[in-house]
Order: C-alpha cells, then structure tokens, then sequence
C-alpha cells in the first residue's frame, strides 16, 4: 500500500458530560475513522487518541489549543459523525474552513464507520501532482 505525503486531522467530540463510558465511546469513533484513514495510507493525527484519558491533567484550554496547532500543520481534516455537537469541533471545523482547509465527513454505515474514500484520494492525487 503507498502511504501519501500528506497528513490529515480527525475532528470530533472528545468530551461529554454523561461521564467516562461516554468519553471512551468518542475515542473509539474517532480512532475507527482514523484507522480507516490509515488503511487508504493516509496518515492523520487523531487528537482522541494522542490524550485519551488526559481529562483533569491539565485544563481543558491546553488540550484544544494544543489541537490547533496540529491542525495548522495538516493538509486536510476528516469528521466523525456527531461533530456538530461539539464546541471543539466546532471551531476545528471553523479553523479550517477560514484557511480554505477541506473538510471531508464520515458517516456511520452498517456496522461501522466510513470515509469518503474516493474523494479524499482524489483530493490528494490532486495535491501531489502540484507537487510534482
């Protein structure tokens, strides 16, 4: 498999109020779509699963500016369904849209989570033949 010269960003919610099993419940959606990203050989960043568990380290602020400098440094971002309902999201999403960063958005099928496989590769098809 080719691993492309880019690096995408998984948006969605991290925290919720209804306690742990629910936080947990989040990482796992986000590492599903970041997984499916890997297995197109696209690499990303997943936030969820960089500081799974960090809650009450240190304050929340650290742990969503510290996304916004890691998604300033990816070509493209990817959602998890639910991604609106998210304040960080929310923003993440902003951020890019105010770059001109695409964002692309997952969706739940039967049994799991997918991505928009074929327009993300032909988005960095398209990247990497400028490149070149």
């Amino acid at each position: 498999m080719k691993v492309h010269d880019v690096l995408a960003y998984v948006i969605g919610p991290y925290r919720d109020q209804r306690g742990a099993y629910f936080v947990s419940e989040n990482i796992r959606r986000a590492r599903e779509v970041s997984l499916a990203l890997w297995n197109i050989g696209i690499p990303n960043i997943c936030p969820h699963a960089n500081t799974a568990l960090f809650d009450g380290a240190a304050p929340d602020e650290v742990w969503l500016a510290g996304d916004l400098v890691m998604l300033r440094r990816c070509d493209f971002a990817v959602t998890v369904p639910g991604w609106e309902k998210s304040s960080g999201s929310r923003a993440e999403v902003d951020d890019c849209e105010s770059r001109g960063v695409h964002v692309f958005h997952a969706f739940h099928g039967p049994g799991r989570y997918y991505i928009p496989k074929q327009d993300i590769l032909d988005c960095v098809r398209a990247r990497e033949a400028l490149r070149a």
